[in-house]
C-alpha cells in the first residue's frame, strides 16, 4: 500500500517514497504528517511561509540568505532583516517540531524530521531531512505516463494521466506570489495540461469519445486558446455522431482563434475538419 495525497494515490514506491511527511507546493502551501496539517493560515507571518516553501522547493540547495533578505525584508538595512530572518528560523523551527513531533511525544525518535540549518561561513540556508514534494510526484507520474503513451500503451497510461491531474489542485504556491514562483508556475501548470492533452488522445485511442469530450472541454475551459484542445473535442463530438456540433465548434474555435491570436490557418483544426467534417 502506498502514501495518498487527498484524492491522489502515489502508491508506487519510486513515486512516493518514505516518510510520509509531505510537502505540498500545488495549490496552497501545505506540509501533511497523517492526519496533521501546517496550513498557509496557521504561520505566525506569511513570510514564514514564503521562506519555508523557498527552502523546501530547492530541497538540499543552499539558499544565499542575501537573497532571501532581497525577497523577504526588501529596503531594510542589514542588521534589522538578519534579525527577521532570526526570528523567522526560530519561529519555523518551532512548528515543524510540533508538527513532526506532535504535541505529546518528547522524544519523537520515530518522526520523521526536516530541519533548517545555516552555513555561517557561506551564509546560506538549507533545508535538511526526509520528504516528499507534491511536485516532484507530479513530474514523475507524467514522466512515467509520457513513457507508456509513446510507446503506445494508451489504456495503461490513463489512470496515471488522472493522476496527474489529480496531483494539481492548483497552481504553484497560488496565494504566495514571490517574484521565483513564476516560472515553475509556468512550468507546472503547462505539464498539466498536455497531461490532460495525452489523456485525450488515449481516451480517443480507447474508443472512448465522450471521456475524451469531458477533457477536452476542461482543457478549453483553462486555456481557450489550445488549438489542439479545439480540434481534439470537434473529433471526438464527430465520433459520437454529433457531427453538427462538432461542425459549429469548429467554426467558433476557428474564429477564436483568428481574432485572438491571429492563427490564419490553424493547422491542428484543418486537419480535423478534413478527416471528419470534409
Amino acid at each position: 500500500t502506498g502514501v495518498t495525497l487527498d484524492n491522489a494515490p502515489v502508491g508506487e514506491s519510486d513515486l512516493a517514497p518514505p516518510p510520509d511527511l509531505w510537502v505540498c507546493c500545488l495549490g496552497p502551501f501545505t506540509i501533511r504528517l497523517g492526519e496533521r496539517h501546517l496550513h498557509e493560515d496557521a504561520w505566525p507571518t506569511r513570510k514564514m511561509a514564503r521562506l519555508l516553501a523557498l527552502l523546501a522547493f530547492k530541497r538540499d540547495t543552499a539558499v544565499p540568505c542575501r537573497q532571501i533578505y532581497e525577497e523577504l525584508w526588501p529596503g531594510s538595512d542589514a542588521p534589522h532583516a538578519r534579525s527577521s530572518l532570526r526570528r523567522a528560523v526560530h519561529e519555523i523551527r518551532g512548528l515543524l517540531h510540533r508538527l513532526t513531533h506532535g504535541p505529546d511525544d518528547a522524544n519523537g525518535s520515530s518522526a520523521p524530521t526536516v530541519e533548517i540549518v545555516r552555513n555561517r561561513k557561506t551564509d546560506t540556508l538549507t533545508l535538511r531531512g526526509r520528504y516528499c514534494l507534491d511536485t516532484d510526484a507530479f513530474e514523475a507520474t507524467f514522466a512515467e505516463a509520457a513513457r507508456l503513451v509513446a510507446r503506445g500503451s494508451h489504456v495503461d497510461a490513463v489512470p496515471l494521466l488522472q493522476r496527474v491531474d489529480l496531483l494539481y489542485p492548483g497552481p504553484f504556491l497560488e496565494n504566495l506570489g514571490d517574484p521565483w514562483h513564476e516560472q515553475p508556475r509556468a512550468r507546472f501548470a503547462e505539464t498539466r495540461l498536455v497531461a490532460l492533452e495525452m489523456l485525450v488522445r488515449c481516451h480517443l485511442a480507447c474508443g472512448e469519445s465522450e471521456a475524451a469530450e469531458n477533457v477536452a472541454r476542461k482543457i478549453i475551459a483553462t486555456d481557450s486558446l489550445r488549438e489542439e484542445a479545439h480540434a481534439m473535442l470537434v473529433e471526438a463530438l464527430s465520433r459520437q455522431g454529433r457531427r453538427s456540433e462538432a461542425a459549429q465548434h469548429y467554426r467558433r474555435a476557428l474564429a477564436q482563434l483568428r481574432a485572438e491570436v491571429g492563427q490564419v490557418n490553424p493547422r491542428h483544426l484543418q486537419e480535423v475538419h478534413r478527416r471528419f467534417l470534409g
